[in-house]
Order: C-alpha cells, then sequence, then structure tokens
C-alpha cells in the first residue's frame, strides 16, 4: 500500500530502470515495519475521525441550494486573513490552517447552524510534512497519510 506521493515517487524509480540507469535517483524504500503499532498496541488519546459522523440525511446542506465557486488564495489573500489574527498570534499558524479555518468559518457562519450542535472539520494530511518527525529513511514510499479531525460547537 502507498498514496500518492509514494507511487509517483516509485513509478519515477521503475522509469528510470526502463530508460536504462543504472539504479534510480532515488532508491526506494519499502520498510513497513517502520509505522508498526506498538507491541502491545495501546490507545493513547482518543481518536475522533474514526468515530461515526451523523447523518444528517441532507437537512443541513440542501443540495438543490448549493454554489459551486474557485477561490484563489495568493500572498496577499493569506497576508489578510493572517491580519485578522491577534498579534501574538500571527506567525504560530501555517497557511494551510489560516486558510482552512477561515473557510470553515465562513461555511460555519453561512449555514446559520445551532450554536449548541457539534461540528467537525477534516483534512487528509501527507505525514512527509517537515513538522512531522518520523525519521523514515529518504525514499519511502508507503502510505503515511492521516486524516485527523476537529470537532467542536460554534
Amino acid at each position: 500500500m502507498t498514496d500518492a506521493s509514494g507511487i509517483v515517487q516509485f513509478m519515477n524509480a521503475l522509469a528510470e530502470i526502463f530508460r536504462e540507469k543504472s539504479e534510480p535517483s532515488i532508491l526506494p524504500v519499502w520498510c513497513r515495519e517502520l509505522l508498526n503499532a506498538r507491541d502491545p498496541p495501546r490507545v493513547a488519546c482518543i481518536r475522533r475521525e474514526f468515530e461515526q459522523a451523523p447523518d444528517n440525511k441532507g437537512t443541513l446542506i440542501s443540495l438543490n441550494n448549493m454554489a459551486q465557486h474557485t477561490f484563489f488564495f495568493g500572498p496577499i489573500e493569506v497576508a489578510t486573513i493572517r491580519s485578522l489574527l491577534p498579534p501574538n498570534e500571527l506567525q504560530q499558524y501555517s497557511k494551510f490552517e489560516i486558510i482552512t479555518s477561515f473557510l470553515w468559518r465562513c461555511r460555519t457562519t453561512t449555514l446559520q447552524q445551532n450554536p449548541d450542535e457539534e461540528v467537525r472539520m477534516m483534512s487528509i494530511v501527507d505525514a512527509r510534512s517537515k513538522s512531522v518527525n518520523l525519521q523514515l529513511p529518504y525514499g519511502y514510499y508507503g502510505n503515511i497519510v492521516g486524516n485527523p479531525v476537529a470537532v467542536t460547537t460554534i
């Protein structure tokens, strides 16, 4: 099993071999055992991403009343959103966190949900990120994608 980044890396290695290179520029590393669960496995925290989300049967968002629009968030837009943060938090958050929280706030406000109703936001995260220290060898191409969730009330 691999994720999109891993399969691209693996396919590039195969393409280099097929082009008769002596070896790929990035040697593929499998080493699945590096991401094994603890032995014995133990739950160390609540994992809300695995909970069953409530089925609203389309009552929360009517599919007949949806609009689709593309937004571009360049440096100016991100700086504008960042300027809305308290001064002591300006450099604390990544661009992804700033854009995601801004869109989530707009979405929640637009839907006019009950303030006591639980809302959740899920996103796919590539653990190859610089901020995650998994100490995987260069060239690891296995699946290292997670889907964390944020759950709160409005």
